[in-house]
């Protein structure tokens, strides 16, 4: 390994922007002391010392020709259509990575010849040497696609070696890198191939497209800081032909101010405009802000530090969690957030010669310190707890499921996230936060944080520790986020725990699962989700986003459909309790699927403990509008280890003539082509979520981002099946584990309905997963699909299930669960608030509330009341003073997050704990759903006051740039929350909501929202341009309401 003297001269970064001396001496002793950090020298010095060999000729020599074409190499090869491999040592050549022939061929008359442009084949476009031109300039700059930071790259990893060795030849050859590459980018255009086809467009420079030239620059400007300081940065361009330009001046020209304002993604950061606030913008405005701190320009941090402010005030909603639908992307960019935040930790106007006009970082961002923005805190420490599920993260939108078995207790850890918490726990300026940030580092490297750290930031600033036991305890009770619109139902503790999940929230740059339900359970995720892979891809539009593809109901086929996700508001959320053995959750969604014909979207929940180690989920889906909806139901996706078997009992599907797909069982031409065995989309898929066999009217390729018809995904489900759901129906999956691990779900008996059995695939098309669907079709239909599911070992504790009432035009049911160890659970819904049943037995059950359970066992009986005042069970019965506690708000803290209300507290019910809901005071103006806060505090007295958990409550906060009379405001931000990414329109996630200034000096109720940063408000008379303005959830004068719940147990019947 390549020897470090620590007492060696330190290397003066140009600006320190990323790194520093201090910074580099922490890392000498890290490497000296620290084992995780020697491997992560090791590597660097063993990259660096691989480049530094070859003669700057040499290196010039693998550098692309200046215009040369770049390609990622989607299709893969010609023979095997497997991904390409390349070698340094082979000059543009690439390999199959399969059976390994070469390619190009060198003779001219070959169709496999290639002058660097590529060949056709069989109607694909090929292109050996475009993808060896990326992969040889991938291994010498500082990104390699799709990883986001430097593996055997040569130009960081040389830079890391200079300043850590203080050894000039590494220092020196990373610049003759630098400098080749600057003369070679602009002359480039991006990979041909991303987003599709052969395009001829600028999307990017050499290897990387749209936000990855961002991605790559902001690396790139960490390596130049490093070694801005050798002499020879100021010689003599080797690689400039025409006249003479320095190094320095080369780099600047080409790989600094080159492609910065505007990209292929449709951003303009001058003056640090905003967009839509997705995170590739973010990466434009921290590349912008680490090339104006390395060279000298106030005018690029300006607009990247306070677009930054907007960011932090804006994507990150009260309960920390970030607007696009993704764990995954949460998670991700909340590390972009926090290398904005540590560029300005190391920003100083003082630094710079004319420091007056140098704006402070305060000044720019409303906080000294960007690492204690409070919602970016919430992200990194509170929203992860809020939404874990059995320790993993769950698998909702654009994020992928954890795969196989997992025990819960471990908590599953994304790079990513250990990333947010070390760098909190190092740079926050307040005790509390490093306290709760060192407990939560301990929790997920059990006690020993140098198991779980690496990387060049930790390598640089980390000091060893935190030490300690880990005693930060998993969340085991039920949560819900509030804004972001997650529900976790959760039981047991440890390897027993188990939770079931349930989205709610807006559906913003995601996929259509609004309302779908997640079951995680004996370490495994048991409803298989599809997932996500390359956004916009054939897979990820016609399969990923679709509705069907999810456990959900589909309303009138998705048609009509997008091209991308449906962007609809935010749900409502009903109710939420946890009662101990039964958790209950409810959310309406009545503008969900209004483009389909649907007044009500509504799924109500209720998980329910057989003992210890097992739950059933009674799962009431209502739904009422439209003319088919099809409750969808997914099997669990068996791994390596597991034998995998399915069964269905009660009925005997059929194969229909003629009727292979789900499309071909409905009402929507356009599919005629998959609707035969081996034809479906579901069955051909292929690489890089290509739709295999299918091409253009010409003969030439389908676009990457091709639709599969009829566009709603129907046509994936395949070898369809049917029966008439004249009796009850059971399926039941055997994963063949070492845990014996099952899944079973019931579906009464309902004539009306029709059992659809089919299969469709998981991501890549590698598994046909058994699929369930049960249809309604009528006109103007009302459904109330009713089914019971459980994960479980051995034997299924869930073994009879009966409706005894069912009334989807009043939105009331009642569902008797038989368990396998005797005992009986009655379940009791009602949205009107009241109904009664008689059991089998004659015994009359009465319900004034919501939700009832009565659970019976040799003559014992346990009552839940939710939401009501009686539950009655025959002569037995629990009640509660009052459904629930109504008041109005009357004044709010939103820094404190507390609100005043015009009710004494005094002998009101227990409110800590409880879910609260609020909703517009003026009927008049209503809201288009009641936001869902938790009572964390309930204080009496003069000035009744209740602390509600994130209840923040700003939604939006910008500033106005100009006015239009009488109603018009636009603004500097886009409302991310309530603007659909696709431009779908203004769904009303704002209507009704009051803009007002920050001095209080103006107010005015939203009418509409008219595009991505322009308002329309009642009126915006008094309003002045330039006035900071905040878009408030809830306003003096609304109302809340806070269910009731309780329950009474081991009652014996008499």
């Amino acid at each position: 390994m390549l020897s470090v003297d620590r007492d060696a001269p330190v290397p003066r970064p140009g600006r320190s922007i990323w790194y520093t001396v201090d910074g580099i001496r922490r890392a000498r002793e890290n490497i000296r002391t620290q084992a995780w950090a020697a491997k992560a020298w090791a590597r660097i010095g063993t990259v660096a010392e691989k480049w530094v060999r070859m003669s700057d000729e040499q290196i010039h020599a693998l550098v692309p020709a200046r215009g040369s074409i770049f390609c990622s190499g989607r299709n893969g090869s010609p023979c095997c259509k497997a991904a390409w491999r390349c070698e340094v040592s082979r000059p543009r050549r690439a390999f199959c990575g399969e059976c390994g022939r070469e390619y190009p061929d060198e003779g001219k008359g070959s169709p496999f010849h290639d002058e660097g442009r590529g060949f056709y084949h069989e109607g694909k476009w090929f292109a050996p040497v475009p993808v060896w031109n990326s992969f040889i300039v991938s291994m010498l700059s500082t990104y390699s696609y799709g990883s986001g930071g430097p593996t055997d790259n040569a130009l960081l990893n040389l830079a890391l070696a200079y300043a850590i060795t203080g050894e000039t030849r590494f220092g020196e050859k990373a610049l003759s890198i630098y400098d080749a590459l600057a003369t070679l980018a602009p002359t480039t255009i991006g990979p041909l191939d991303i987003p599709e086809g052969t395009r001829e467009r600028e999307m990017g420079r050499m290897h990387a497209e749209t936000c990855h030239v961002n991605r790559q620059r902001f690396v790139d400007m960490q390596a130049y800081d490093l070694i801005s300081g050798l002499p020879a940065m100021d010689e003599v361009s080797p690689t400039r032909e025409n006249g003479r330009i320095s190094i320095r001046e080369n780099i600047a020209e080409g790989m600094l101010e080159d492609y910065v304002m505007t990209e292929g993604g449709g951003y303009n950061l001058r003056g640090g405009n905003l967009t839509h606030f997705q995170n590739h913008e973010l990466d434009g405005f921290r590349a912008l802000l680490s090339i104006g701190l390395a060279t000298d320009r106030p005018d690029f941090i300006s607009w990247a530090g306070s677009a930054f402010r907007s960011f932090l005030d804006n994507v990150l909603g009260r309960d920390g969690g970030y607007y696009e639908n993704s764990e995954m992307y949460a998670y991700f960019s909340g590390t972009l957030m926090q290398d904005v935040a540590e560029l300005m930790y190391h920003y100083d106007p003082g630094k710079y010669a004319s420091s007056e006009d140098y704006p402070t970082a305060e000044a720019l961002m409303g906080l000294k310190n960007a690492f204690d923005h409070p919602r970016l805190v919430r992200l990194c420490l509170e929203y992860p707890e809020l939404t874990r599920a059995c320790g993993r993260i769950p698998s909702y939108g654009n994020t992928n499921a954890l795969p196989g078995y997992r025990p819960p207790s471990e908590r599953q850890v994304m790079p990513s996230h250990w990333s947010l918490l070390e760098r909190l726990y190092i740079r926050s300026d307040d005790a509390e936060t490093r306290i709760r940030a060192k407990e939560l580092m301990l929790d997920l490297s059990d006690g020993a944080a140098e198991n779980v750290r690496n990387g060049t930031w930790a390598l640089f600033n980390s000091e060893p520790g935190p030490a300690g036991e880990d005693r930060a305890e998993p969340q085991s009770v039920s949560s819900f986020a509030g804004h972001k619109g997650v529900v976790v139902l959760r039981s047991g503790t440890g390897d027993r725990s188990r939770a079931l999940v349930v989205r709610g929230g807006a559906n913003l740059l995601s996929q259509d699962d609004q309302l779908a339900v997640f079951l995680y359970d004996r370490g495994r995720t048991v409803i298989e989700d599809v997932g996500y892979a390359l956004a916009g891809s054939q897979v990820h539009k016609g399969w990923g986003m679709r509705s069907i593809s999810h456990a959900m109901v589909t309303v009138d086929e998705d048609i009509p459909t997008s091209q991308g996700y449906e962007f609809v508001p935010s749900a409502d959320l009903v109710a939420f309790e946890d009662l101990g053995d039964v958790k209950v959750a409810e959310y309406s969604a009545p503008l969900s699927r209004i483009h389909q014909g649907a007044t009500e979207y509504r799924r109500a929940l209720v998980f329910c403990d057989v003992d210890e180690a097992t739950s059933y989920t009674l799962d009431l889906f209502m739904v009422a509008g439209g003319r088919i909806h099809d409750y969808a139901m997914n099997g669990p996706r068996f791994f390596e280890e597991d034998s995998g078997s399915y069964s269905l009992e009660g009925v005997s599907p059929e194969a229909r003539p003629g009727v292979w797909t789900l499309a071909g069982l409905g009402t929507v031409a356009g599919s005629e082509e998959a609707n035969a065995p081996g034809k479906s989309w579901g069955e051909r898929i292929g690489p890089n979520d290509r739709i295999q066999g299918v091409a253009a009217p010409d003969g030439s390729p389908l676009p990457y981002g091709w639709l599969p018809p009829p566009g709603n995904g129907y046509a994936f489900i395949h070898d369809v099946r049917t029966a008439t759901l004249d009796r009850d129906a059971y399926a039941h999956w055997r994963f063949g584990d070492a845990r014996d691990t099952r899944f079973g779900i019931w579906f009464p008996a309902d004539p009306s309905a029709t059992l659809v059995a089919a299969k469709g695939p998981d991501l890549r098309g590698a598994q046909q997963i058994h699929r369930l669907i049960v249809r309604r079709e009528g006109e103007d239909l009302k459904s109330l699909f009713v089914s019971v599911f459980e994960a479980f070992s051995g034997s299924r504790n869930v073994t009879g299930v009966r409706v005894l009432a069912r009334d989807a035009e009043a939105g009331s049911a009642a569902v008797r669960v038989e368990l396998s160890d005797g005992r009986r659970d009655t379940h009791l819904f009602s949205r009107r608030g009241r109904m009664e049943v008689r059991d089998g037995d004659e015994v009359p059950i009465a319900l004034e509330g919501r939700f009832g359970v009565v659970r019976e066992r040799d003559g014992e009986v346990a009552l839940f009341l939710v939401e009501g005042t009686r539950l009655r069970f025959g002569d037995l019965e629990t009640t509660l003073a009052q459904t629930q506690f109504d008041a109005r708000i009357t004044d709010m803290d939103a820094d404190a997050e507390t609100v005043t209300i015009n009710r004494d507290l005094l002998g009101a019910m227990r409110l800590e704990g409880r879910l609260c809901r609020v909703e517009s005071g003026e009927p008049e103006a209503p809201y288009s759903h009641r936001s869902g806060y938790r009572v964390v505090a309930a204080t009496g007295g003069e000035t009744p006051r209740l602390g509600l958990q994130h209840g923040d409550p700003r939604l939006a906060r910008g500033k106005a740039v100009s006015i239009e009379a009488p109603d018009i405001v636009h603004c500097d931000v886009p409302l991310a929350f309530a603007w659909g990414f696709n431009n779908s329109g203004d769904k009303g996630e704002y209507t009704g909501k009051v803009l007002r200034t920050e001095d209080g000096s103006f107010a005015s109720r939203i009418v509409e929202l008219l595009a991505f940063k322009k308002i329309r408000v009642e009126s915006v008379a008094g309003l002045r341009p330039g006035s900071r303005f905040e878009i408030l959830d809830f306003k003096p004068g609304d109302r809340i309401s806070i269910p009731n719940s309780g329950s009474e147990c081991l009652v014996r019947r008499t």
